[in-house]
């Protein structure tokens, strides 16, 4: 039925009054898209397609709370990198953490380092689950589009998408021979440069090629520390001068990366799609840290420690440093049945990270330092129907991962001068999974979806300590080469669990669509590997192992509204959601050297709105505005860990018995969140001038659940104008962070005292490119 504007307003007046209590308590995250690439079409917001149901659907006909944004838009935002989301998808929380990013959405997240506990919030790319958190640190290259979806994906996306998924779709190869190259040069000596080229290799088969580099010589601050900071150290009868730290930049990075896929007709109805991805980076961003405002570290034990340096300097007798080297491949084969498409989805990934992590942060040198080799192999298979009828659209599938994860090996040292100890542990996950969807239309208008997903989780873990320190020094009795310690022979445990998804849509009119639904996501448990004994340093067997971490369960109930309005000029999309969240995995860092432990709360609840609004209001003009607000606090956690300062030697932090953080906000879980931007392209004498700005607003979180130390509020600028030649030549002087504000990517509480690791400071710079 056709409906005037003031009609159309009056309905979304009234959802909006419906949703008006969740946004009263504060809320976070949204449901809206931008394409981007897609831009507009003259003066109207221009379709998406996204795949948030396994299927290519119209952004606005997918009842899910969905964040899409075309690889034209992540550029315009300035967003070069997956840890950069933040600044397009407003309640979405992500950063480095030592070697693994962690994405948090809605305050459900897993800030876990531990090898084999994969992230609350999944990550596909071409519909291949990324089991290792260090997969999502590659730079963002070849890429069509990111979808982020909100809330638990528990039937379609069930593996560990508890609070939500990052579904990125890369470009598919293309008959017409075509690509663009990019060069680009920064402050901080950084130099980048793209290339992408596509074309046919032989009659029916496509391929495609994409190359990255990018090298920030230059680091954001220095290692301040110095051999006479440290002193003399004793080795057995012999004084040790410390040597200088390897790295005296702090904040510095390298990395390169290329992805090609073939894509070939092999007939009317199927087609057979092959990729590989190879990615390496090295360098100490995301990674160093220092000792935060009003922090006393140990120092030498008697005199406290308090951080001398600039906001990116670091002061560490061991330098912070990581190598990353990951590569994958994945094949999808497609063929259609009729009105059925059976798709077969496989992949295999193949990571490494070495990473440095002197834990205490200062020049002195500690015991406490640390490091790792962390190995991940992991192979997924899954097999879908997919059909549809005018009245029914339905799917039907099947998944198995094989994972091995582990440490091999981690270690603890003397600085840089004697290893104490080596950790060898391994953690094998075998889970299997069948789902189901089905949406239905009871009515022209009104739509029905019922999904259901049962997982079984088989893991096996092992691990021991073994002894490294040759010198007579004095030491535990542990520490002494070839002793073994916390030998935990294989342990095993099966976890299952049931998700779902229920959902109604109602079509008011070909422009607005209303929806609910009620939703189940399931995050896989397993082991604590560098913790699976209870004790440190008992010789031989352990006496105590601690059991695995519990599966953690979210239900989520929600209502949104997608609207086009104003002839396609405007599109307003919001969304409500109200979750409970139980047996939730939680990270504390204890011990000496510090040590992540995970654990289980009790539960937690959740709740606020989103609205995400983009405007075409004349030809070549786009503004976005977005805001998120969330409440989310613990209804039940009674044994927490936490940590405090001591007021006298040996100084850094005491652990305190556990305590009730029941009350306590959920860490990384902003009360607020909102962006305003807008891209603007016009013609001009020499071809076309294109310019734009993103200002990001958080207001502020907690890191731990003692709720002690906080990020404050902090609001980033990033802007650019350029301007395309001749529809070929392109320039752009771009800024990110103009304000220069200073904030922290990540902070943590532990007994080497209270850190953080500084988020980027103001970068410009200029890129050129050639698109053929």
């Amino acid at each position: 039925m056709n409906m005037t504007y003031w009609h159309k307003a009056s309905i979304l007046a009234i959802a909006l009054g419906m949703a008006q209590p969740a946004f009263a308590q504060e809320s976070q995250a949204a449901s809206s898209g931008e394409g981007g690439s897609a831009g507009t079409d003259g003066s109207s917001i221009a379709d998406i397609v996204v795949t948030a149901q396994r299927r290519e659907q119209n952004l606005q006909d997918v009842p899910i709370a969905v964040t899409a944004i075309g690889s034209e838009g992540l550029a315009n935002r300035g967003v070069n990198s997956v840890t950069e989301l933040n600044a397009a998808v407003p309640g979405l929380v992500i950063a480095k953490t030592s070697q693994s990013v962690t994405p948090f959405l809605r305050g459900i997240g897993n800030a876990t380092l531990t090898p084999g506990n994969d992230p609350s919030i999944a990550v596909y790319i071409d519909g291949i689950y990324q089991s290792a958190p260090t997969s999502m640190a590659f730079s963002l290259n070849n890429i069509e589009r990111i979808e982020v979806l909100k809330g638990p994906q528990g039937t379609l996306f069930g593996r560990n998408a508890t609070g939500g998924l990052i579904n990125i779709v890369t470009r598919r190869p293309q008959a017409d021979f075509s690509g663009k190259v990019e060069v680009g040069y920064g402050n901080f000596s950084t130099f980048e440069g793209k290339a992408y080229v596509t074309g046919a290799i032989a009659s029916g088969i496509n391929a495609d090629l994409a190359v990255y580099y990018r090298n920030q010589s230059d680091g954001w601050g220095r290692n301040i520390a110095t051999p006479a900071d440290a002193g003399v150290v004793a080795i057995g009868s012999t004084n040790v001068i410390v040597p200088p730290p390897k790295y005296s930049d702090a904040g510095f990075g390298k990395e390169i990366g290329l992805r090609s896929s073939i894509l070939a007709e092999l007939g009317d109805n199927t087609t057979f799609r092959v990729a590989g991805n190879f990615f390496k980076s090295r360098g100490d961003l995301g990674l160093t840290r220092h000792g935060i405002a009003g922090a006393t570290l140990s120092g030498d034990g008697v005199t406290p420690y308090v951080f001398p340096g600039k906001f990116w300097d670091s002061a560490t007798d061991v330098s912070y440093f990581q190598e990353n080297e990951l590569w994958s491949v994945s094949g999808e084969f497609e063929h259609e049945l009729g009105d059925v498409t059976f798709k077969s989805i496989s992949g295999y990934l193949h990571s490494d990270t070495d990473v440095v992590l002197p834990t205490d942060s200062t020049p002195q040198v500690s015991t406490s330092n640390a490091g790792a080799s962390l190995p991940t192999r992991t192979f997924t298979q899954e097999l879908q129907l997919l059909g549809s009828t005018p009245t029914l659209d339905w799917i039907v599938g099947a998944f198995y991962l094989h994972s091995k994860a582990g440490y091999g090996p981690g270690y603890t040292a003397r600085g840089a001068l004697e290893l104490n100890a080596t950790i060898h542990s391994e953690q094998i996950t075998d889970s299997v999974a069948g789902y189901g969807q089905v949406t239905f239309s009871l009515t022209d208008a009104l739509r029905a979806t019922a999904g259901l997903r049962y997982t079984r989780d088989k893991f096996k873990a092992s691990e021991f300590v073994r002894g490294e320190r040759t010198s007579t020094t004095p030491a535990p009795a542990w520490f002494a080469s070839g002793v073994i310690s916390n030998n935990v022979p294989e342990q095993r445990v099966t976890q299952d669990g049931w998700t779902w998804r229920l959902a109604l849509d109602y079509r008011v009119d070909p422009d607005i669509l209303l929806y609910a639904s009620y939703n189940r996501g399931f995050k896989s448990g397993g082991y604590n590997l560098f913790f699976m004994c209870s004790t440190v340093g008992n010789i031989g067997d352990c006496p105590v192992v601690n059991p695995p971490v519990r599966p953690e369960k979210l239900d989520d109930y929600e209502v949104g509204v997608k609207a086009d309005l104003a002839d396609n000029m405007l599109r307003l999309n919001l969304s409500g959601f109200y979750y409970k969240y139980k047996d939730i995995q939680v990270q504390t860092v204890i011990g000496n050297p510090p040590t992540t432990v995970l654990t289980n709360a009790a539960s937690a609840t959740n709740y606020g709105g989103e609205i995400e609004l983009v405007a075409a209001p004349t030809d070549g003009l786009q503004i976005n505005a977005s805001a998120a607000l969330l409440n989310a606090k613990y209804d039940s956690f009674q044994n927490a860990i936490a940590v405090v300062p001591r007021t006298a030697a040996p100084w850094n932090n005491v652990q305190l018995p556990s305590f009730d953080a029941s009350g306590n906000r959920l860490n990384r879980a902003p009360k607020f969140v909102g962006t305003i931007g807008f891209n603007y392209d016009t013609p001009v004498s020499f071809g076309e001038l294109n310019m734009g700005a993103t200002l990001y607003y958080n207001s502020g979180f907690v890191w731990d659940a003692s709720n002690r130390i906080r990020q404050n509020s902090y609001a980033t600028l990033n802007a650019f104008i350029g301007a395309t030649l001749d529809d070929s030549v392109t320039v752009r002087f771009w800024a990110n962070n103009l304000f220069n504000q200073k904030y922290y990517s990540y902070m943590n509480s532990s007994s080497s005292g209270d850190q953080g690791s500084p988020a980027a400071p103001r970068t410009f710079g200029v890129r050129v490119g050639y698109e053929f």
